[in-house]
C-alpha cells in the first residue's frame, strides 16, 4: 500500500466547506475515485496541533498514484486552486509505501510553483 499524508490549517470561516471538500465523500475523493488503485481517504484532526487536520490518501501502489497524476493532473491542479482559499497553511508530511518509506515536510506554497505533473 502507498500512503500520502497532508496537514492543513483551514480558514476558520470556511471550516465546514473545508471538511466537506477534504472528507471521505468530498471533491478530492470524487476525483481520486476516477483512477484505478485508489483505496480511500481519511480526514482526521492532527494530533497535538489544534486547528489542523490531516488527510491520509491510500493507493494500492506508487505507480497507481503516478498514473492518476498523469491522467488527471489538470483536474488535480484545478481543484487545488479552487480549494486554496479554504486553507491558511498546508504541508505534505508523509509519502510512503511498504518498500520505500520517506518523510517530507515541505510547505505546499513552495511546492505549487514546482509542480510538473
Amino acid at each position: 500500500m502507498h500512503r500520502i499524508e497532508w496537514e492543513f490549517r483551514p480558514v476558520p470561516e470556511h471550516l465546514e466547506e473545508f471538511l466537506a471538500a477534504y472528507g471521505p465523500e468530498g471533491a478530492w475523493v470524487a476525483l481520486f475515485r476516477r483512477a484505478a488503485g485508489f483505496l480511500g481517504t481519511q480526514l482526521l484532526p492532527a494530533t497535538g496541533r489544534a486547528g489542523w487536520y490531516r488527510t491520509i490518501d491510500r493507493w494500492r501502489a506508487p505507480e497507481d498514484h503516478a498514473a492518476f497524476l498523469a491522467a488527471f493532473g489538470e483536474e488535480y491542479r484545478a481543484l487545488d486552486r479552487q480549494c486554496e482559499r479554504l486553507t491558511l497553511e498546508e504541508r505534505r508530511v508523509d509519502h510512503s509505501s511498504a518498500l520505500t518509506p520517506f518523510h517530507l515536510a515541505i510547505p505546499v506554497r513552495a511546492l505549487r510553483a514546482a509542480r510538473t505533473f
